[in-house]
């Protein structure tokens, strides 16, 4: 586990909502692994591409695929690399929704003994869902919900998208709802795999 540890901001953007998140990440991984932290901290599921841009220099960092196969590959990158290189960056997630966020690199701290890292240490909202139409498919969806008829009100879909149980009123849904204890568990969640990777992208930066 590094010594070092880099705090960053993570910050939906195009939105009025306020939903974000500080985080205490390990100073040497990967970008690949830094996106699993964004995914977990700020309550996406990951299904769809993402990737790191940086506007002063024109760079991004993404997964090579298939038309894309001159991107600076995320699980070959260090997180050094891109803190080196600006002080903020564009993480985009689900280049059709497209659910940009603005990353702040706020500063390096010593690891503290018994603390367990990736942390989310501070937030606000909760993500919207996946696969809403991006920020005005949901802004549009949240004044439905607001006010709806009766025929919204039993809409089973809508309460799929926002996860309402039966019984509930669609107006129960409330987007500026943060549970830091459940965010810091999905981080834990990922600890195994996050572990695994990290060894095999660190030795792999190694080489290059």
């Amino acid at each position: 586990m590094s010594q070092k540890i880099a705090v960053i901001k993570v910050k939906l953007l195009d939105t009025k909502l306020s939903i974000w998140r500080r985080i205490e990440v390990p100073f040497d991984i990967t970008l690949y692994q830094l996106h699993d932290i964004i995914q977990e901290s700020m309550g996406w599921f990951n299904f769809h591409l993402h990737e790191f841009y940086v506007k002063k220099l024109d760079i991004s960092y993404s997964l090579p695929v298939e038309g894309n196969e001159d991107t600076i590959d995320t699980r070959k990158t260090m997180l050094e690399t891109l803190w080196s290189q600006a002080t903020q960056c564009v993480y985009t997630y689900d280049m059709g929704d497209g659910w940009r966020h603005e990353i702040k690199f706020e500063r390096i701290i010593p690891a503290k003994e018994g603390v367990f890292y990736p942390r989310c240490i501070k937030g606000e909202g909760q993500c919207p869902p996946e696969d809403v139409g991006g920020v005005w498919g949901y802004e549009e969806l949240l004044e439905i919900i607001k006010h709806p008829t009766k025929e919204q009100e039993k809409d089973e879909d809508l309460r799929e998208i926002f996860g309402i149980l039966d019984g509930e009123k669609l107006a129960s849904y409330d987007p500026s709802f943060f549970d830091m204890e459940d965010t810091n568990a999905r981080l834990v969640s990922l600890d195994e795999d996050f572990r695994s990777e990290y060894e095999t992208y660190a030795d792999v930066y190694a080489k290059r």
